[in-house]
């Protein structure tokens, strides 16, 4: 059975193990690593909400947001397992983070990915989201695409 629940402390190595699985382009070009604690201590934050996708009790994804007050709900973070991609988790993950948005009452979503993230640039246009700008060399030396979401 799949299910999106709150974080629990319990999930910080998964998600630390998610995360370096996800990001390790990003890591060889100096992106620090998200260690367990860190997700630990960002949880804690008021201004952070991390989702938890679970397959079977077992933890397959995950997204970080952040509600700023003033500022669009962003996307930090979304990761899935490699062996799942593809079937839709990603997917589930961002809609329930749009209705989360929605129910603090923002306006605006934003999110970044790269150019040569297909998968995640197909989401994007799928759940309504529209390329807002080609950032060139904008991290770690490489282009991002800034897409957003204006909620009703």
């Amino acid at each position: 059975m799949f299910r999106i629940r709150e974080f629990q402390e319990k999930d910080a190595e998964t998600l630390e193990s998610l995360y370096r699985a996800a990001f390790q382009d990003e890591i060889e070009r100096g992106m620090e690593i998200a260690t367990a604690n860190e997700f630990i201590e960002f949880s804690k934050r008021p201004e952070v909400k991390i989702l938890v996708a679970e397959l079977e009790e077992q933890v397959v994804g995950y997204i970080m947001c952040s509600i700023r007050r003033g500022l669009p709900f962003r996307i930090n973070k979304i990761a899935v397992k490699k062996e799942l991609r593809g079937k839709g988790f990603g997917k589930k993950l961002l809609r329930k983070s749009i209705e989360y948005a929605k129910s603090v009452g923002k306006r605006k979503i934003v999110l970044f990915t790269r150019p040569w993230n297909k998968p995640m640039r197909k989401i994007c246009l799928e759940l309504g989201f529209i390329p807002e700008a080609y950032l060139r060399k904008e991290l770690f030396n490489e282009d991002l695409i800034r897409y957003s979401l204006f909620l009703e």
